[in-house]
């Protein structure tokens, strides 16, 4: 068995050294620097904050706080521990290794990373901070590698799971979603502990923890078992461990049952397959594609359809959303109205434009969801006119009524709602040039649309040549809406606010139909070398 465990070992050695060329070696070793200031950091806090909780603060609170440390860690080592390894576990299933040893293998040989950095440091700054003799010390240690072990093994089995049920597209669907939620909560969390809700959350914390709260309301989770343990006192102590410990080696037999089952193909959980849909005739256009049919013409409905389709089903496109809306918009939003110190009446201003900087991912990059499928839609006798005016309708329809709910809400919050007229007048404004000048931007420097951890290739076409003719024309863009943008601003809460904002609307509608036109042609002119992009990327 140790020379099977070895052998595991060895293999995750070689394809970290062997995973990519020189560039990401060295991307690698700017990751390990990071991470080892990282945890220095990680050390030094946990001891220092432990050292600093016992001397001041009773025994049995700080205990408490202890117990509430090892269940937050255990939760987030699940979340982000160890499940973006390229694992593959039918490839290793020929071998005469037993189903359990290769979990168990799999799982100490992922600590040849940074699980062992991140681990090695909360382990150093737990043995330093709470207070013991040697041996205890020693003791406590020990418990800690226990601890890591258990959360690998849980995570290996996680993800093991995932392989074997996230088959359905729902089921990715909701590992997207939630992976996105999580994070963005945890973003919107540190934004709020430096406001008073941080302070009110952190007096919250400390009762709870003088109630005994951890130990009585989070007696169901692993990590407090441990903890329990962790305190060496009495029976309790014994209890915690106990419990732990069969809980692991239940981990670990499942693992082996999962690697076997995996392995070969059979599926972990059974499921039922869908019912027949009904004889019902579904019309394939409908809602907004259909008054797109209704006004310009079946080519520009049935490219609205696919858009929205495509924008509500796509897993990757909601993520991307998602990350929008709570590491751009959500900090915006408190910035004008949780804290104080922003300036409230330019807040429908400002917003707008942080709603078209989040949109123009989108808007400027139109054809990145066709990706390779781009020569598809260009082979179908269709007009360019009509393709483009199908794409832009599908946005129009999903951002306005968006960005129209934000701008309103944000004004009725920030105590300006006299300026909501004007201020979506020209925020429409602004959306139409954005709109056609993205048309241009999407066919003389088209992006391919990726999935979160996916890498663009290296090539002539994304070099920094590229790259700075996107920007220029990025900053063409923001010039050609400066002009509304400013008016807007310099008008604001005068009678002939609403006169200019439709003034703004002509200039910008002039400016959409002369992008229309100039991509309509451009595109004419560009398909081949469009179609080759996207199949190279």
């Amino acid at each position: 068995m140790i020379r099977h465990l070895r052998l595991l070992a060895y293999l995750r050695w070689k394809y970290l050294l062997r995973a990519g060329g020189r560039s990401r070696r060295i991307g690698a070793g700017v990751s390990l620097v990071v991470s080892l200031a990282i945890a220095a950091g990680l050390y030094f806090y946990s001891s220092a904050t432990l050292g600093l909780l016992f001397e001041k603060q009773p025994p049995g609170m700080s205990w408490e706080l202890v117990h509430l440390a090892f269940a937050v860690i255990y939760f987030f080592w699940l979340y982000s521990g160890s499940f973006n390894d390229l694992y593959d576990p039918a490839r290793l299933a020929s071998f005469p290794v037993a189903p359990r040893t290769l979990f168990l293998g799999s799982t100490l040989a992922s600590f040849i990373g940074m699980a062992s950095i991140f681990g090695g440091a909360l382990l150093a700054g737990f043995a330093v901070g709470v207070p013991g003799d040697p041996f205890e010390r020693v003791v406590r240690a020990l418990l800690f590698v226990l601890l890591i072990a258990h959360l690998q093994m849980t995570a290996r089995l996680i993800r093991l799971t995932f392989l074997a049920v996230l088959t359905s597209r729902r089921w990715r669907d909701a590992a997207v979603l939630i992976s996105t939620l999580i994070g963005g909560g945890m973003y919107v969390a540190t934004q709020l502990f430096r406001t008073e809700s941080g302070v009110e959350a952190v007096a919250a914390v400390k009762r709870f923890a003088e109630s005994g709260g951890p130990s009585a309301w989070l007696a169901w989770c692993p990590g407090v078992w441990l903890s329990w343990a962790y305190q060496l006192d009495g029976a309790r102590s014994a209890a915690g461990f106990g419990a732990f410990a069969l809980v692991t080696a239940l981990i670990h037999r499942a693992g082996g049952w999962a690697e076997e089952r995996l392995a070969f193909s059979e599926p972990i959980f059974q499921h039922r397959p869908k019912r027949d849909a009904g004889s019902a005739r579904v019309p394939f256009l409908k809602g907004i594609s259909r008054a797109v049919l209704r006004g310009v013409g079946p080519a520009a409905a049935a490219v609205t359809r696919k858009e929205l389709a495509i924008f509500f089903r796509d897993p990757v496109v909601r993520h991307r959303v998602l990350s929008s809306v709570f590491y751009i918009l959500v900090p915006f939003v408190m910035l004008f109205v949780v804290r104080s110190g922003g300036a409230k009446s330019e807040a429908l201003a400002v917003g707008g434009f942080i709603l078209l900087f989040v949109e123009m991912f989108f808007l400027t990059n139109i054809f990145g969801f066709e990706g390779a499928a781009v020569r598809n839609l260009l082979w179908f006798p269709a007009s360019r006119r009509h393709l483009f005016l199908g794409k832009n309708l599908a946005y129009f329809a999903l951002f306005a009524p968006f960005n129209a709910v934000v701008l309103v809400v944000l004004a009725a919050a920030t105590g300006v709602p006299e300026r909501i007229p004007a201020g979506l007048a020209s925020h429409f404004s602004a959306l139409l040039v954005v709109f056609g000048l993205g048309n241009v931007t999407s066919v003389y420097f088209p992006m391919p649309f990726l999935a979160p951890g996916q890498r663009v290739s290296r090539r002539d076409e994304s070099g920094c040549l590229m790259m700075l003719a996107r920007s220029l024309l990025y900053l063409l863009t923001f010039a050609l809406l400066s002009p509304v943008l400013a008016v807007s601003l310099l008008v604001q809460g005068k009678p002939v606010a609403i006169l200019v904002a439709f003034a703004g609307l002509a200039y910008a509608g002039a400016l959409y139909a002369i992008g229309l036109k100039i991509s309509e042609r451009a595109l004419l002119r560009r398909e081949e070398a469009l179609g080759d992009y996207f199949r190279a990327a």
